[in-house]
């Protein structure tokens, strides 16, 4: 698997790829734009607001090379929402805002300062209340190799919002820099995302480091939001020798409720979308999307994930399965994975990362905590196609947990099917 990636990054990009040799959409180019002076001339559409502040009268310069730090969190924290004009600002460290944050529109910010502390977080926004983000870029800047520390996920990145309520956010990208979150969401209620944007965000290091280096978007204990047409692009890292997006994550999601995920798109990942972690996940749904190039899950529900629908969504080129469902894998958590309901969904190649391991559709126990869950997993019409001579799918859909013990919740597989499986069509199936 690693080697079927490296073959598609190439060092220099060509016209239509990115930095890595990616191609790429018009619109990522658009907003992947690397020089400030590109910037500064994006065709992108400028909000209006009559009663925005402009952020040159708080002595803001919106040059790209000044630094605006001082400029902009005094904006920002005025009490009105700040109009960019579609200028680039320079920043050090963080830019923080607090509960007097009502908005930013049409601005590029740029770190410029992106190693220091390990915590650079180039806009942080905190305990604020309806706000708007609208027609936002930020490039945390650096070549890859100013954070070490794998545990940055919750401190390092592009923009942090964290113990907010009821804000919108629209045509928001973050670029750049290496470990850490693009947009990291915390401790947050009553919010909306559409057309929001992470994308290469690349390491260098001397050794590729350990697991959850890098998420695109990492939601943390937050409820009541809807996201839609997120997409994440080319997470990963180099040691030098070997590039891998092993270690990154497009979605990673823990501790979320009634949350809706609309038409996400992944693509150059190490996991797809993981909606994961020990305080659980529930009462969720994804409608549509797309999980592309996943060196090993592309659509990921574990520890404690329940009460989910997913209907609609593809994988494609995965390294270890299309969609999975675990259990827990820690002693003492009193939560397990169950009653999780997968319409429609499609597996196109799955590469066999690990022989005998790979499949389409999966349940997996995790037999040393508890061999009985996670249970009532419904796959209804999903099909898993593998057809490349390279590509190993063992089983189309496989089950660990049998009906006996699943005490009258078992697993189901209803009008699926399976093409190109190495071992069987259904195992563990009644």
């Amino acid at each position: 698997m690693a080697e079927h990636l490296r073959r598609r990054l190439r060092p220099l990009g060509r016209p239509g790829e990115n930095r890595r040799g990616i191609k790429v959409t018009r619109r990522v180019l658009v907003r992947g734009a690397v020089a400030s002076a590109g910037l500064a001339a994006l065709p992108l559409p400028q909000v209006r607001r009559a009663a925005a502040t402009l952020a040159g009268d708080f002595g803001a310069r919106g040059d790209g090379k000044a630094d605006d730090s001082q400029a902009l969190t005094h904006a920002l924290n005025s009490g009105s929402i700040l109009d960019g004009e579609n200028r680039v600002f320079a920043v050090t460290n963080a830019v923080k805002c607090g509960e007097r944050f009502k908005g930013l529109v049409n601005a590029r910010l740029t770190q410029i300062n992106p190693g220091g502390d390990e915590r650079r977080r180039t806009l942080l926004i905190q305990k604020a209340a309806g706000f708007v983000l609208e027609n936002v870029d930020v490039d945390r800047g650096g070549n890859g190799s100013e954070i070490a520390d794998r545990a940055m996920i919750g401190h390092a990145g592009g923009i942090f919002i964290v113990d907010g309520s009821r804000f919108q956010l629209r045509g928001v990208s973050v670029r750049g820099g290496g470990i850490g979150s693009g947009l990291a969401i915390i401790n947050c209620v009553d919010f909306t995302g559409d057309d929001l944007m992470a994308h290469d965000i690349w390491y260098r290091l001397p050794e590729h480091p350990g697991d959850d280096a890098i998420h695109g978007m990492y939601l943390l204990r937050s409820r009541n939001f809807t996201l839609t047409r997120g997409q994440t692009h080319n997470l990963g890292g180099s040691d030098g020798a070997t590039d891998s997006y092993r270690v990154t994550r497009g979605f990673g999601i823990a501790g979320c409720s009634g949350f809706r995920l609309i038409d996400p798109e992944v693509k150059q990942v190490g996991q797809g979308i993981d909606i994961t972690g020990s305080d659980g996940n529930f009462d969720f749904s994804i409608a549509g999307g797309l999980a592309e190039d996943c060196e090993s899950w592309g659509f990921k529900f574990a520890n404690s994930a329940h009460h989910g629908t997913i209907e609609g969504a593809t994988a494609r080129r995965v390294g270890l399965g299309g969609f999975v469902v675990s259990g827990e894998t820690e002693r003492g958590n009193p939560h397990q994975s169950y009653s999780i309901t997968m319409r429609r969904c499609v597996v196109q190649e799955v590469l066999g990362s690990h022989r005998g391991a790979s499949f389409g559709f999966g349940v997996m126990a995790v037999r040393r905590i508890d061999p009985s869950y996670p249970r009532d997993i419904l796959f209804r019409d999903c099909a898993a196609r593998t057809v490349l001579p390279t590509s190993r799918m063992e089983f189309g859909f496989r089950n660990d947990v049998p009906a006996p013990l699943a005490e009258g919740k078992p697993n189901r597989a209803i009008d699926c099917h399976a093409e190109g499986w190495r071992q069987q069509e259904f195992h563990g199936f009644g």
